[in-house]
């Protein structure tokens, strides 16, 4: 398995089926590695989506720019982010 930023979760998922299809003569079938790793891959998307408008949203709240580069942190530094900045919101209050 490799990593490539340069394609969204909907281009790999149109190429995982057609390299499937195409080299395997097979399907992605329901329960399968493929299917649970595509799965997963927008659970973890929805995931850093809803972070990332949280971390928006508090930045905005405590009127400070939010950070350009929440996009390239992992899922974690997202989460630990967000924890920080509701911390110093509830401290305003």
């Amino acid at each position: 398995m490799a990593t490539n930023k340069e394609i969204d979760a909907d281009e790999f998922r149109a190429a995982l089926a057609t390299a499937a299809e195409e080299i395997l003569g097979t399907q992605i079938e329901p329960g399968s590695l493929a299917d649970r790793l595509l799965r997963q891959g927008r659970e973890e998307g929805q995931r850093r989506g809803e972070l990332i408008g949280r971390l928006q949203l508090l930045s905005e709240l405590l009127g400070e720019p939010c950070s350009a580069d929440i996009g390239n942190m992992s899922l974690e530094e997202l989460q630990a982010l967000a924890q920080d900045l509701q911390l110093r919101l509830a401290r305003r209050r």
